[in-house]
């Protein structure tokens, strides 16, 4: 398992019910990228293989919990990469005045 800065690639999906909205951000860099992505298996599936660099296991998807999120992860997983999966209706995740 990797710690928490050793990935090459961080790939955030906010996943949405029709289209989801994904981050590729390069931790030695800094530097990112958006991408508007259909929330299907097919889509999801080929934005990961097409963004996970050489070897995907240096690849980090973080997701949030939802409906559709168990696929997602599992598709993650079969492709060789480590899954973080966020609950936003933690309080932590609030926003505070």
């Amino acid at each position: 398992m990797h710690g928490p800065f050793t990935y090459h690639h961080i790939l955030a999906i906010d996943l949405g019910k029709f289209n989801s909205v994904a981050c590729n951000y390069d931790p030695a860099t800094h530097t990112h990228r958006f991408a508007s992505v259909q929330t299907i298996p097919q889509a999801i599936h080929d934005y990961l293989s097409a963004n996970a660099g050489e070897d995907p296991a240096n690849t980090l998807v973080v997701i949030e919990t939802c409906d559709v999120c168990g696929w997602v992860h599992d598709i993650a997983i079969a492709l060789g990469m480590a899954v973080a999966v966020a609950n936003v209706a933690n309080d932590a995740w609030r926003w505070k005045r």
